[in-house]
């Protein structure tokens, strides 16, 4: 049976969801499935699931630990470890459980059709959970990383304006109709932002902004917030 976005959702969305994760639906990051939940110091921790190109029934996880839900962003001084693969955070020995004796491997794929696979998956997901939350050095690189702030800074600048848009406008780079379900005053509001702060502005980078202010003012509305992980 071919794995595909919808059924792998379907089969890791409820479990998800009762470790405190939001679904959101999701055309613009490029991952089939986006999870998100708020932990402290104003930081998302995002989840991105990826389906194998050579194996038809395989899937792998991906964390994102910043102030933005853009998930993969690393360029300029974000730290590269902000963004990790679920397999890079488990120990050699962990890693003994998938590898063949005297491989290296740490990208690890799991098998979306067999039960005992995706308890594994889930469960590797809680333990790394902290891993990568309560990296102290990490958080700190996240708060002193200037393209950070850049990101973080543009969000609450379309949230403030969302509500608040000029009834004629001539905007050049919003989708002719909603995306993923996010209304269309949010990708006029970062084009607005996009324009003036002169950052790069393009269809891509609206969209962009748009879905990434959009998921963060959903978790922040719903007001949960999990707590600190004990290391």
């Amino acid at each position: 049976m071919k794995l595909t976005k919808t059924k792998l959702e379907k089969i890791l969305t409820p479990s998800l969801e009762s470790m405190g994760y939001t679904k959101f639906k999701d055309t613009i990051s490029g991952f089939q499935g986006l999870y998100v939940k708020k932990i402290p110091s104003d930081l998302f921790l995002t989840l991105g699931t990826s389906i194998s190109r050579y194996f038809n029934d395989s899937f792998t996880g991906n964390f994102y630990l910043s102030k933005s839900t853009r998930i993969g962003s690393i360029w300029g001084d974000i730290p590269k470890k902000s963004y990790e693969r679920i397999g890079f955070l488990l120990t050699d020995e962990e890693l003994d459980n998938y590898r063949d004796e005297g491989s290296q491997l740490r990208d690890i794929w799991w098998k979306a059709f067999v039960p005992s696979s995706v308890d594994d998956f889930l469960f590797r997901v809680k333990q790394c959970e902290p891993r990568i939350c309560n990296d102290l050095i990490l958080r700190e690189e996240i708060e002193k990383s200037i393209d950070v702030k850049k990101l973080h800074e543009l969000s609450i600048k379309v949230m403030e304006i969302v509500d608040n848009l000029p009834e004629q406008c001539n905007y050049k780079f919003i989708p002719p109709k909603e995306i993923d379900g996010i209304p269309m005053k949010w990708f006029m509001a970062a084009e607005k932002v996009l324009c003036s702060s002169k950052s790069v502005i393009n269809k891509n980078t609206v969209k962009d902004l748009a879905s990434d202010t959009y998921i963060q003012f959903q978790i922040r509305s719903a007001g949960f917030v999990i707590r600190q992980h004990s290391v």
